[in-house]
């Protein structure tokens, strides 16, 4: 059954107002954005990570306008001109590094970077070729 009895819509009570709603992602991007900001930020299989090293540079690649180190939440910043370009360095310490640059990043941009897993494993694979009754041989696989 549903209750008919409700106000119509004319006596209904807005309850936003400017104070208490919540922050328009497009007004930060704008403050970004007009700042020259741009925001990147590395996650993994494990969620944001801390740590990773990322170089800004101009639109031609040639200068190198600042570097940073990713913080506990995965992020950094810098103020860039438009279409500069920013570079990440992947990998976990130790193992092979991969770099990723984007171009043509704007100020205000959001960037996104997922570190692919690279873990490294170790499996012994056995198998019997031939019957038991000629005994039959054992091939043994190691995978690293």
């Amino acid at each position: 059954m549903f209750d008919t009895s409700a106000p119509p819509d004319s006596e209904l009570t807005d309850v936003t107002s400017a104070d208490t709603a919540p922050a328009d992602a497009s007004t930060k991007d704008a403050r970004d954005a007009a700042d020259g900001l741009v925001t990147v930020l590395v996650t993994g299989l494990y969620g944001p990570e801390p740590g990773v090293a990322v170089v800004f540079d101009d639109p031609t690649g040639a200068t190198v306008t600042g570097t940073a180190t990713t913080d506990a939440t995965g992020t950094a910043r810098a103020s860039l001109a438009a279409g500069s370009q920013v570079t990440v360095l992947l990998g976990a310490p130790g193992s092979t590094a991969q770099l990723l640059t984007i171009t043509g990043v704007q100020p205000g941009d959001a960037l996104t970077v997922i570190d692919p897993p690279r873990q490294s494993f170790t499996a012994n694979v056995a198998t019997t070729t031939g019957g038991p009754a000629d005994g039959g041989t054992t091939l043994s696989y190691t995978f690293a």
